[in-house]
């Protein structure tokens, strides 16, 4: 309640300013405090402008969950100026083309994989994917990326190439899914497995001893049909939203990862809002994170049940096998920094990392 106080009063102050300096609003009209909404006069101060957001979900999927709450959010506290025109998987190209017409400015938002975010910011945001550093479970994983230094350390380095980065939106703890099944490094021995394109998803799996094959998401559901690789990683959300568990056996509950997307705006864009317009979407995100949360727990319990009626074999990772791939993987964070434009900014950030994860795990 505190910071919904806070962004009340702050958008209370800026109508009394622009009221005094003969914009047309009466002087004393206020915003009620509370998320759920704002006064017609707040919206009245702020040009109506309808962002472009594009996602990598498809229109039942997770971030597209997360992209309605935000998008009711943004309606109720501008008093209907802000909303959003979402446009889910492959409508405007692959992620990595989102994330590229949010950095050039002709699509104002974009929730992408913190792989496609790397390419184009030395490599980085790879930090987000190191195997066995993050917590796994739901709560600890947005404390920690609420409060954590090295995120702080990424959001300014990708503002570095014209994003503005609003939020870490959370999808699930990773899962993989294969034709075999894998319970020790050894079966993993020569799998052709789909990584992600970016240092830390091929650094892993090379070390897993798996044959790793780079897919762009779009293309991983026919990859898999046509045996042109025969497993992948994904949490369990983007393993339905996708329906890969059609074409794959065996689910495996590994404990190595917790996918978090990056979720950012143009600058450009983000800097042509007022300041009433900037706290309003803060708050917006805020909120729809709220509302995203409980869900995501929700689905995330049921579809176990789901995938094992569908005909998969589900093998949970005892403490000893995770052990055995977690011993396979100590290297690739020094494997991962040397891969990055500036070796030693990647060690601080991977070592800030791994000193944030400790404080949160557990939590």
């Amino acid at each position: 309640m505190k910071r919904r106080f806070l962004l009340a009063a702050t958008l209370t102050l800026t109508l009394i300013l622009a009221a005094a300096c003969g914009d047309g609003q009466k002087p004393g009209s206020t915003v009620p405090s509370g998320g759920s909404g704002t006064s017609a006069s707040a919206g009245a101060a702020l040009d109506s402008r309808v962002f472009k957001l594009a996602h990598e979900s498809n229109p039942g999927g997770p971030l597209q969950v997360y992209a309605e709450a935000l998008d009711k959010h943004l309606k109720e506290l501008s008093g209907g100026a802000y909303s959003l025109q979402i446009f889910t998987a492959g409508q405007l190209g692959d992620a990595m083309a989102c994330v590229e017409q949010c950095q050039a400015g002709t699509l104002d938002m974009v929730i992408g994989g913190y792989g496609n975010f790397s390419s184009m910011t030395g490599g980085y945001p790879g930090a987000l994917g190191l195997p066995y550093v993050l917590p796994t479970d739901v709560d600890s994983v947005r404390t920690m990326m609420s409060d954590s230094e090295a995120a702080n350390m990424l959001a300014e380095i990708i503002g570095e190439k014209n994003i503005h980065i609003l939020g870490w939106p959370l999808e699930g703890a990773d899962w993989w899914s294969c034709t075999k099944p894998i319970h020790t490094p050894a079966d993993m021995a020569g799998v052709k497995f789909r990584v992600i394109m970016s240092a830390v998803g091929l650094a892993t799996f090379e070390a897993y001893g798996a044959n790793c094959t780079p897919i762009p998401y779009s293309e991983l559901y026919s990859s898999l049909q046509l045996g042109m690789v025969e497993g992948q990683c994904n949490p369990l959300s983007s393993i339905k939203d996708m329906k890969f568990y059609e074409v794959q056996d065996y689910l495996i509950d590994c404990g190595s990862s917790y996918l978090v997307h990056c979720f950012g705006m143009n600058s450009n864009t983000w800097a042509s809002l007022p300041a009433e317009g900037q706290e309003i979407i803060k708050e917006a995100v805020r909120l729809a994170e709220d509302d995203y949360i409980p869900y995501l727990k929700d689905e995330e319990s049921t579809m176990v049940k789901f995938f094992e009626e569908e005909g998969l074999e589900i093998i949970h990772l005892t403490d000893e096998e995770k052990a055995m791939f977690r011993e396979k993987v100590a290297g690739v964070p020094e494997v991962f920094a040397n891969e990055c434009e500036d070796p030693a900014r990647a060690k601080e950030i991977v070592d800030q990392f791994i000193a944030d994860a400790a404080q949160h795990t557990g939590a």
